[in-house]
């Protein structure tokens, strides 16, 4: 059983947020180089930097949770309408629009996970994994409708960075 008194049970659990919320703004105003636990404690008005790495450990997995943060927002903002479009050309184009509108209304969090992926070129892949696969399958289910031709079947390769088997002319 809790024995912590709920005023401090409720500021325990926003403080791991309100440290997303400054990290994402900061990482859309300054860059990663920018960032910093001392502008975060600054900004967030913390007593220590140690809240910082007792909720996220280090800046490289704080970094990692702005990213999921983001993602799992968007998921929830595009995926419903992508999964409950009734064909493949529906589902694309609710894919399509959820994007443009994500990126439109959320245009910090879209600024931070871009600043997250240009220091981390190598990681870029695993951070946009969810969303080439969600496409790909997208893709898939046009090709399985009758949608064919060579750039249809290219598609999919190519977001997931396999070779294809296609000579180039």
């Amino acid at each position: 059983m809790d024995k912590t008194p709920p005023a401090q049970a409720s500021c325990v659990r926003s403080t791991p947020d309100a440290i997303l919320d400054v990290t994402i703004a900061l990482l859309a105003e300054v860059g990663t180089a920018g960032t910093t636990f001392d502008r975060i404690v600054e900004r967030a008005s913390l007593s220590s930097k140690r809240l910082i790495t007792y909720h996220f450990g280090t800046r490289e997995l704080l970094f990692g949770r702005v990213v999921e943060r983001v993602g799992t927002a968007a998921e929830a903002r595009i995926g419903p309408a992508v999964r409950s479009a009734p064909s493949w050309r529906a589902k694309l184009r609710a894919f399509i629009e959820g994007n443009v509108a994500f990126i439109r209304d959320e245009p910090a969090s879209i600024a931070a996970v871009q600043s997250i992926m240009w220091a981390s070129p190598a990681k870029v892949g695993e951070m946009v994994a969810g969303t080439v696969e969600v496409l790909a399958q997208i893709i898939a289910l046009g090709q399985q409708a009758g949608s064919s031709g060579p750039s249809m079947h290219a598609l999919p390769r190519r977001a997931s960075g396999a070779p294809s088997m296609r000579r180039s002319r």
